[in-house]
């Protein structure tokens, strides 16, 4: 069932209209580090909204004490180019904060986020943005392309807008978007305790119908994670078609996910004429960081925490973990995972988010005597992640079953062979391009004929 969600999510992609793809949230590398995303929506004209969003956590920017408490500023500059370089837009916004909990400047969870509105004709172009700390005068800048498509003339979505809180209440004026307060959450991240996706969307080119019983149409939500198993498919619900063209806002409950990257589709379906289309956004979710303390030590939570780093872990470092007491593993552990953390500017360790995400496939998708972390394949997509293109075998006459994976890293294509030998569903690796990897040249004759 899971597989055949993904191919009819593929099938609308490829069909099925869509005003513009969305473009992925950027982070920015250097001091201030902060994340900037886009929204295109269309208007009732040729020219289309662009929405641009931006969060700075409180840590990258530099405080100084005044008699309010503790003060920073930072101002937001953002220029559109055409292809040929030419000045299309300049958007300049200051913004400012004030701070009476010292606790708070050093809080990466705490930040500020705002937005800036401008308008564009069909074309490509290219976008500078840049944060500048007016404390400690730094500056940091991306550069992102922008393609704004002509506006269809057929039922399409507009990109989704991922808020970390929408509301019926005006509270902040700033954020006012149809009759909403609708707060964007640029890094697309959604923390353990947040337990809620909200989105803001525009559907636009309903047909017109004079059957009221074809005057509706259906929306669906699917939501997958980053190796395309779906987690969450909601069923159609049906809505009154209130104009050609409407605005949607919806929260989904997310309290469920694991840890990691996910994907959001929606898809549109317009009951007068059966069009439909679909569109596409990405999240995170954040789990609980790793306990400073209390990590349970029992030999059973002992041996899961060896397995969790076994693949990742230096022959030196699984050494030094044999060979500490058991009060003194627990410390091992928060400082291993630390050390291996690499944006220190979130509060989350995306690599040991990474990690279990893989940990966590690997068992629930890979067979072996104990568990999917233990078998040949958990082992290679722990270590080098999803395959490019897995090319199966398991039902050929007279051959045992087998996969190949396939990797395709700096222009090369690395391959890993997989036999299922006692016809179990349990994949023992026979052959690698690797030299790192058992390698068996002649694997198809010694382990595959001759079932």
């Amino acid at each position: 069932m899971k597989k055949q969600h993904i191919l009819i999510i593929i099938f609308y992609l490829l069909v099925f209209p869509i005003w513009v793809f969305p473009s992925s949230p950027q982070k920015s590398t250097n001091t201030p580090i902060y994340f900037f995303d886009t929204n295109i929506f269309q208007t009732f004209s040729e020219i289309a909204r662009i929405e641009t969003y931006y969060s700075v956590a409180l840590p990258q920017l530099k405080f100084k004490k005044n008699d309010n408490g503790y003060l920073a500023n930072f101002s937001a500059k953002l220029i559109v180019f055409s292809e040929k370089m030419d000045t299309v837009q300049v958007k300049v916004k200051s913004t400012g904060t004030i701070e009476k909990d010292e606790n708070n400047i050093n809080n990466s969870e705490k930040g500020l986020v705002d937005q800036i509105f401008y308008n564009l004709e069909p074309g490509d172009y290219f976008v500078k943005f840049s944060i500048t700390d007016e404390n400690s005068k730094k500056t940091s800048v991306i550069w992102d392309s922008l393609t704004v498509s002509p506006v269809p003339n057929k039922l399409s979505i507009s990109d989704i807008q991922l808020a970390s809180l929408i509301s019926a209440e005006s509270k902040h004026p700033n954020y006012t978007k149809a009759n909403k307060t609708v707060i964007p959450n640029p890094s697309h991240r959604y923390q353990y305790h947040n337990s809620l996706l909200y989105l803001y969307y525009e559907i636009y080119n309903f047909e017109k119908s004079a059957d009221s019983l074809k005057n509706s149409f259906e929306t669906q939500y699917i939501i997958t994670n980053a190796f395309n198993d779906t987690l969450i498919i909601t069923n159609p619900s049906k809505s009154i078609k209130q104009a050609e063209s409407l605005i949607k806002v919806q929260a989904i409950d997310i309290s469920g996910l694991e840890s990691g990257e996910h994907h959001l589709f929606i898809k549109i379906k317009d009951l007068a004429n059966n069009a439909s289309s679909i569109v596409s956004n990405h999240f995170t979710v954040s789990n609980p960081p790793l306990p400073e303390t209390n990590i349970p030590l029992t030999d059973k939570d002992l041996k899961n925490y060896r397995d969790q780093i076994k693949y990742i872990a230096t022959h030196e470092e699984l050494k030094i973990f044999d060979s500490l007491p058991t009060n003194d593993k627990g410390t091992f552990l928060i400082n291993f995972w630390k050390s291996k953390d690499y944006d220190l500017s979130t509060p989350e360790n995306e690599f040991m988010m990474d990690c279990f995400a893989r940990i966590n496939y690997a068992n629930k998708h890979f067979n072996s005597n104990t568990n999917g972390l233990n078998s040949d394949m958990g082992r290679i997509f722990i270590v080098y992640g999803q395959p490019d293109d897995i090319d199966r075998h398991h039902m050929e006459m007279n051959n045992k079953p087998y996969e190949i994976w396939s990797y395709y890293v700096g222009g090369q294509n690395h391959k890993f062979v997989f036999v299922d030998r006692n016809n179990e569903n349990i994949y023992s690796l026979v052959h690698s391009t690797l030299p790192e990897e058992i390698t068996n040249e002649g694997w198809f004759e010694r382990e595959v004929e001759g079932q």
